[in-house]
């Protein structure tokens, strides 16, 4: 089974477990803690991000960080308490997002951590029906002679004025229109592959604006039957190490890659190798929005699943 890392930001209610969700700014730091007063004899605390381990502290021992972890992705930005157990993360950045645990092995203690980052730009969140069209608006009125600007999909630059850049790779052709006017941006017949972040920048001599966007592309609508088996394809080719997180709503979906059924109220719901969420005999209260991210290094996608109950399609 390929190695998905999946989130739950709910509290576990399995004894010696526990769980908390935190927000940190971009470029800001945190400290994680185990909420220990010392460490005991004995004791081995570990720090995870995901299944890897990223730092070590034993009582009388002077802590480790493992920098080269993840192709040292945390590399001089950890700092463990050898005292207290308490993981500090600096400059914290967007691939920072994830759950991290801290275990005890001598006494069965666990606790995971999930944390995810606020941009320091306010991102404009804009959902849109699979083969509609979109304008991401940059609120300008117009466009100075001298500014440049440059909009990224992740990133790739895919459409710029006054300023040279790689453009797309093809999977925009014939689809994308700037407003010279406005330096807004539309995209026609939107796919599942242009969900995720889009960032625009202007500068000029007198200003300088940046602004984000987070695209969700509708895949469509569901009518089912309670009691009927559905399930909502990733319309990915999952990678090894990319992240994936399903929701209802705002509420996460907290179910493990072993498809371990930690919360009663998704008894009858499993994960394919995919990441696909397979919901067996679906329920009236299961009714609603499911939204995925799938996540890796260089890109986000953003889909979003409209289930309904068959009765309020026959009702209109």
């Amino acid at each position: 089974m390929k190695n998905i890392l999946l989130y739950f930001l709910i509290s576990l209610s399995t004894e010696g477990v526990f769980g908390e969700s935190l927000s940190v700014k971009e470029g800001g730091s945190v400290t994680l803690s185990p909420q220990l007063t010392e460490i005991k004899k004995d004791d081995v605390i570990d720090w995870r991000f995901g299944d890897i381990l990223i730092a070590r502290v034993r009582y009388n021992n002077n802590p480790s960080v493992y920098e080269d972890a993840l192709d040292g992705k945390f590399r001089g930005r950890l700092k463990l308490d050898g005292q207290t157990g308490d993981l500090t993360i600096t400059n914290f950045r967007n691939t920072d997002t994830g759950e991290y645990e801290v275990s005890n092995i001598i006494n069965n203690f666990r606790k995971t951590i999930s944390v995810t980052v606020m941009s320091a730009v306010e991102v404009k969140l804009v959902s849109v029906l699979k083969g509609d069209s979109v304008t991401l608006h940059t609120d300008l009125t117009e466009v100075h002679e001298d500014d440049v600007i440059q909009w990224r999909h992740g990133d790739t630059c895919v459409a710029e004025i006054n300023k040279t850049c790689d453009g797309p790779d093809g999977r925009f052709r014939d689809r994308l229109k700037l407003d010279h006017q406005t330096g807004s941006l539309n995209i026609t017949n939107i796919t599942t592959a242009d969900s995720g972040l889009y960032e625009v920048k202007i500068s000029s001599s007198r200003r300088t604006i940046n602004q984000r966007f987070s695209v969700t592309v509708i895949v469509g609508f569901m009518f089912m039957r309670e009691g009927s088996t559905v399930i909502l394809n990733t319309d990915t080719e999952i990678q090894r190490d990319d992240e994936i997180l399903w929701k209802f709503g705002d509420e996460v979906i907290r179910i493990d890659r072993f498809n371990r059924r930690v919360d009663s109220r998704w008894r009858n719901i499993s994960v394919s190798d995919n990441g696909d969420l397979i919901l067996a005999n679906i329920q009236s209260d299961q009714f609603g929005d499911y939204d995925v991210e799938i996540k890796n290094k260089s890109a986000l996608k953003k889909l979003q699943y409209k289930v309904k109950d068959v009765k309020d399609y026959v009702l209109h």
